[in-house]
């Protein structure tokens, strides 16, 4: 992820990318930090791991994160006396699973350093949630109104979506791939068609069939490899 801005903002984001470092995506792929926070994923766990873990937070103090936390954080809480922190939510890998999607031959060309952007547009629930946001209404009132309740309702459900990008594969240089975890398993069912309405030349599949298949392929290889 790109380096945040400054400010209020920049709080903002941090928020988001603790959370995003302790969602149910990255404890399937970080086995060690799930031991740390225990079975159920509610261990508390210090400021100080999560800054070593993000570059973006090294330079921040404990109290900034702890503001940052307090104020911006939706699925993650404060240690009542320590700079500490958790999950609010517990973690069952298995409910997760359901609720993620994985995404390939996604076309980054042009994007290869930070295929972010490009990841944003295709998967995230409301891409374009910011510019309703500075929209102007010619007719204000409870239209404006209406139009920012929403854009903000868009913005807290792309919050929630956590996108684990994995740039380009080695053997087509302007294809990328990712894995996606939403707030719900209905969610989740919704974005699958809505990406292919988005890119019908992408590959969409849910997580669960994605593992049967790598698994498969990991055992064929295994196999071939001790023949």
């Amino acid at each position: 992820m790109p380096d945040v801005p400054s400010g209020r903002q920049r709080l903002k984001q941090c928020a988001q990318l603790m959370e995003h470092h302790l969602s149910d995506l990255q404890l399937i792929f970080d086995k060690d930090l799930l031991n740390i926070l225990g079975p159920d994923g509610t261990q508390y766990i210090d400021l100080s791991y999560l800054q070593e873990a993000i570059p973006a937070l090294g330079d921040l103090t404990a109290a900034q994160l702890r503001r940052a936390i307090k104020y911006d954080a939706k699925d993650i809480e404060l240690h009542p006396e320590s700079d500490m922190v958790r999950r609010r939510r517990s973690f069952s890998e298995m409910e997760a699973v359901d609720r993620m999607l994985f995404v390939d031959d996604i076309d980054i060309g042009g994007h290869e350093e930070d295929p972010t952007g490009v990841f944003q547009q295709l998967l995230l629930p409301y891409p374009d949630y910011t510019s309703r946001l500075t929209t102007d209404h010619p007719g204000g009132g409870s239209t404006q109104d209406y139009e920012n309740e929403s854009s903000k309702d868009h913005e807290a459900i792309n919050q929630q979506t956590i996108i684990r990008p994995y740039g380009y594969k080695p053997t087509r240089f302007f294809q990328g791939f990712c894995y996606v975890e939403f707030a719900s398993r209905e969610l989740s069912l919704q974005m699958s068609s809505k990406i292919l309405s988005r890119n019908n030349s992408v590959r969409v599949m849910p997580m669960k069939q994605w593992r049967k298949l790598e698994s498969e392929y990991l055992s064929l290889r295994s196999k071939s490899a001790t023949a």
